[in-house]
């Protein structure tokens, strides 16, 4: 399971600055104060307009250069533009001038997480949580720390804290779901990973359905639309439970991605696949893939293991091993993979540029690599 967005919390949602908190206005060349141009600043940041929001702040540091709320925003919006280590630099900056702030700290603790500066992460959550210790925002953030450190304990102890503190708090539902299942606690675990779709990631994964929540029961007669919800890897590890759901029904459908379906469709159960949602056919109860572990009440011991469930078209591996046969040297033939989507929130974390891997090449000498790469990232061509 992917993390989800709660990675960019704070650093992505830039706070407002209250005006009591800011020095003496001194005018800008445009005859506004340094408030009022950081009030457009923030405006045009909450709106995404990043390098309107980033040029304003630069005019009020060339009016003020050590101006710390123009600092602080500056950092975030080039976090934002995917630069965090200007960002970690101006949110020190703006920390150094005017300290006490939880926010500044909580925005600059989830940018060393990103960049893997775990002591530092941890003293500026721990210092976010010292300054507001009822922020749950904070709180949560805190709790992804202690997951990268390693003390779960203290992870669950942040979360459960964040939910007193705001009980619809999704993010923190879901990382409580993440902290659960990977210590073994399915029940309760599966319970607090139903959230996932109440955060701002997941609310618009799917239309407005005009079919009922599946809940489980038979629906002899019926026919029960399964939604491919979530990422490749997501879709492919639920699909497991399809048969299982085919057996309560009198038919399948499958609403995936066009990439998926061809995957997919061979598992028993399906009756067909749908990757437009004009195209899928009536149906009596709709399911995300996701929710099936949770419906089916899944433990350690009942994860469906009929394995292999995916099984690719031969005609396409007869085409494949020719291919190869023909293009390739003989040797070990070894898949890579090394990048996801670029727009996941927790993609720092899991993605890495191809040249990290020519070590495992020159240690491999026998060995044949093929990249399974789509698409191929541009700063990785010169390296093939």
């Amino acid at each position: 399971m992917s993390a989800t967005t709660i990675t960019d919390r704070p650093a992505g949602q830039p706070p407002a600055q209250p005006a009591a908190q800011q020095p003496a206005p001194t005018l800008t060349p445009g005859g506004e104060t340094l408030d009022q141009a950081l009030t457009r600043a923030q405006a045009a940041a909450q709106a995404k307009r990043l390098n309107e929001a980033a040029g304003i702040c630069s005019d009020v540091l060339a009016a003020s250069p050590e101006y710390p709320s123009a600092l602080a925003l500056l950092g975030i919006v080039s976090a934002l533009q995917n630069d965090p280590e200007k960002g970690i630099g101006l949110l020190e900056r703006a920390i150094k001038v005017r300290p006490g702030n939880a926010s500044w700290y909580a925005h600059l603790a989830s940018l060393c997480r990103a960049t893997y500066r775990m002591e530092r992460a941890l003293a500026a959550g721990q210092e976010s949580v010292r300054l507001d210790p009822t922020n749950a925002d904070n709180l949560v953030n805190l709790s992804l720390i202690f997951v990268d450190v390693d003390d779960r304990e203290r992870a669950i102890a942040c979360l459960l804290r964040a939910l007193g503190q705001k009980h619809d708090h999704a993010d923190g539902h879901l990382a409580l779901a993440q902290n659960l299942l990977s210590m073994g606690e399915f029940p309760s675990g599966w319970l607090e990973y139903e959230w996932r779709n109440e955060t701002e990631a997941g609310k618009n994964t799917m239309p407005k359905m005009t079919s009922a929540h599946w809940n489980g029961m038979p629906i002899p007669k019926g026919r029960i639309l399964l939604v491919g919800d979530q990422g490749y890897g997501d879709t492919i590890q639920f699909a497991r439970y399809i048969p299982a759901v085919a057996k309560l029904c009198d038919e399948v459908v499958l609403g995936c991605s066009a990439e998926m379906g061809p995957i997919l469709q061979n598992i028993p159960g399906v009756k067909q696949y749908c990757h437009r949602w004009n195209d899928v056919p009536g149906h009596a109860a709709h399911c995300r893939l996701s929710t099936l572990p949770y419906l089916f009440q899944t433990n350690l011991a009942s994860i469906p293991a009929q394995v292999p469930y995916l099984k690719p078209e031969p005609g396409r591996i007869a085409a494949w091993r020719e291919r190869f046969a023909n293009q390739l040297p003989p040797g070990k033939r070894i898949g890579l993979a090394w990048t996801g989507r670029p727009t996941h929130p927790n993609d720092r974390r899991r993605s890495l540029p191809l040249a990290r891997l020519r070590p495992i090449a020159e240690a491999a000498p026998g060995a044949v690599f093929v990249s399974l790469q789509k698409p191929m990232p541009a700063a990785d061509l010169a390296v093939m």
